[in-house]
């Protein structure tokens, strides 16, 4: 059963919610909640709570009022339109896929009103306006506790970044689980584009304080004046939109397209810690639902971020099977415009080769049973499955060789929630819950994909040229290989931003060596190359001091001690150095104890 976990300093309670269908909805002014049943218990560190709406795939309805007709050509033929009209419906809004919005009259046996459509000449498909689910358990939320750590308390936390542990012995694994973010960051163009990435989400925080610099703002319309005035076809689209209800309300309700942003690309120094995978990425929020997505909602999100100049898109939900060709319609209109879409693999644990769920499967065709029998999956997508801190395909997460491309990290992820979202949710006792909570940890495959959203975005951003496709193939060639993973993703690894910037095979990423002298002194990291390629030193290296070696040529390996202390003996002449730049490439020779032949030094001078 999925849950949250929240702690407040305040009360010293341990609370955990549980969903609980049998009881009756409290009533609520504005949007219906769900309703939770509160147990508590006392316990150190403060309060911790959850909450689970009652929610599921197998539960999820359709729209009562709303079909998705899919017509053949860009617009509904005559024949569509009079067919829609003789049912007493109307077409609400068309996309741009192929596919129309239409609104039967209440009361209206929408079986039959498909199998009715269904068969009028020029009509693809008819469904009903599916609601699906986001593709996570419920976020745990906590109070964030102000620690005197400049570079941000939670960094420490983001072990999917930048781990700071080894996997369990047991493993077989000698790195840390982690995407190795800061080696990619160091290998970043200074010039290199800010990428537009739509999530297609339960909307953002637009305000939220560590992720606000982040979002994109349309410059193009005058706030409040309802009027579209840059002519883009949505009014007042200042900050993204809602095509769930064709407005431009994008608040976050629910918390899930928060998370899931500042994964993405969170600022860099915000001051929490909590910093994206391509902190430099503009988000565009693209709000399709908010405790549910819809079809309609996907399909006019899938449109908006392409007509705006998305370069990737971030798909952390699932729609039920039903929706297949109009999903596969939105999915292949991204394609024609080279956007890659990243979707979440789905925490039903499952095997999607025999039951396939959609956006991730857009392309197969589905029999009746639910199983393929034709078509292939587009090359614009990439499905992830969510492992865990050791390297362990996660237990909710699906699975499958030919439906799920790769891994990325999926439980106990850190990331923002709104400030302040869920202070409209009733309470029994009512005032049980009043912290401010901004952060929180979660699990699930939809915290997965945005880390290889991030990693496409990354890619593009240093390499713009890339082809939809390319940055898809090029992510999946350079994934790390996984014991865990073989026979489980089509990668049989996971993501690894290093090795798709260089774009080299992992395994020919030089091994992490930390060598420990002089602790006091800053970390440089340097990177180990053969001697017979280095050439000649252009800066003197820094001081004796902690250093960090990456043995390309495994020459550390089997020696009974890994201390290395770099040399002087590269250096330049004082005009060289003080013309160069502060991040100048500088090499340098090292000594190892035992000796080792053939260690040199390569890396960037940091500015004193």
């Amino acid at each position: 059963m999925s849950r949250f976990l929240l702690l407040t300093r305040r009360t010293g309670l341990l609370c955990t919610l549980l969903g609980d269908a049998s009881m009756p909805e409290r009533r609520q002014v504005g949007r219906r909640r769900p309703v939770v049943k509160l147990q508590w218990e006392t316990g150190e560190g403060g309060l911790i709570g959850g909450l689970e709406p009652r929610v599921a795939l197998s539960t999820a309805s359709a729209s009562a009022e709303t079909i998705v007709v899919g017509f053949q050509g860009v617009t509904p033929s005559t024949t569509v339109r009079q067919a829609i009209t003789q049912m007493g419906g109307s077409i609400t809004r068309t996309f741009a896929s192929g596919a129309a919005e239409v609104r039967l009259p209440q009361g209206t046996d929408v079986t039959a009103a498909l199998e009715r459509l269904g068969g009028v000449q020029g009509v693809r498909y008819a469904v009903p306006n599916v609601v699906g689910t986001w593709k996570t358990t419920v976020p745990t939320f906590f109070e964030f506790p102000p620690l005197p750590l400049p570079t941000g308390p939670l960094f420490r936390f983001l072990y999917g970044l930048n781990s700071s542990s080894l996997p369990p012995p047991d493993s077989g694994l000698t790195r840390p689980i982690d995407i190795d973010a800061p080696q990619a960051w160091a290998s970043l163009s200074p010039a290199r584009d800010r990428v537009l990435v739509a999530v297609l989400d339960s909307g953002i925080d637009p305000f939220h304080p560590d992720l606000e610099r982040n979002i994109q703002r349309n410059l193009g319309e005058i706030e409040g004046n309802g009027s579209d005035d840059d002519l883009n076809g949505y009014i007042d689209d200042i900050i993204g939109f809602n095509t769930a209800d064709h407005t431009n309300d994008v608040r976050d309700n629910v918390g899930h397209g928060t998370f899931v942003s500042a994964i993405i690309a969170a600022p860099y120094n915000s001051g929490s810690g909590v910093v994206g995978v391509d902190f430099g990425a503009r988000i565009l929020p693209v709000k399709i639902g908010d405790e549910f997505p819809t079809l309609t909602g996907f399909l006019a999100g899938v449109e908006y971020a392409v007509a705006n100049g998305a370069r990737v898109i971030n798909a952390s939900l699932g729609l039920p099977r039903t929706a297949a060709q109009a999903v596969t319609d939105a999915i292949q209109l991204a394609a024609g415009a080279g956007v890659v879409v990243v979707t979440a693999a789905g925490n039903e644990g499952e095997n999607t080769d025999i039951q396939p769920v959609y956006p991730a499967a857009a392309g197969l065709q589905i029999g009746p049973d639910g199983q393929i029998i034709g078509g292939a999956r587009l090359r614009n997508v990439i499905n992830v499955a969510s492992i865990d801190s050791a390297g362990n395909l996660s237990a909710f997460s699906n699975r499958g060789v030919n439906t799920v491309d790769i891994a990325a990290p999926g439980e106990a992820i850190v990331s923002l929630v709104p400030t302040g979202s869920y202070r409209g949710w009733r309470f029994d006792p009512a005032d049980l819950f009043r912290p401010n909570v901004s952060y929180a940890f979660g699990d699930g495959s939809s915290f997965a994909a945005p880390y290889v959203t991030g990693v496409a975005s990354l890619l593009i951003s240093q390499f713009p040229t890339l082809s939809a496709e390319e940055v898809v193939q090029r992510i999946l060639a350079t994934a790390r290989p996984l014991p865990s993973l073989e026979g489980q993703v089509a990668s049989g690894g996971m993501v690894n931003a290093h090795a798709a910037l260089l774009g080299i095979p992992y395994e020919s990423i030089p091994q992490n060596v930390f060598i420990p002298n002089q602790p006091t002194q800053p970390v440089t990291p340097l990177l180990v190359q053969p001697r017979n390629q280095m050439r000649r030193p252009l800066m003197r290296t820094p001081h004796d001091g902690q250093r960090q070696l990456q043995d390309r040529q495994n020459a550390l390996r089997n020696q009974p001690s890994r201390r290395a202390t770099a040399t002087r003996r590269a250096s330049a002449r004082p005009r060289q150095v003080q013309e160069a730049p502060p991040r100048s490439i500088f090499l340098a020779q090292a000594s190892v104890e035992p000796h080792v032949a053939g260690l040199t030094g390569k890396g960037r001078l940091r500015p004193r």
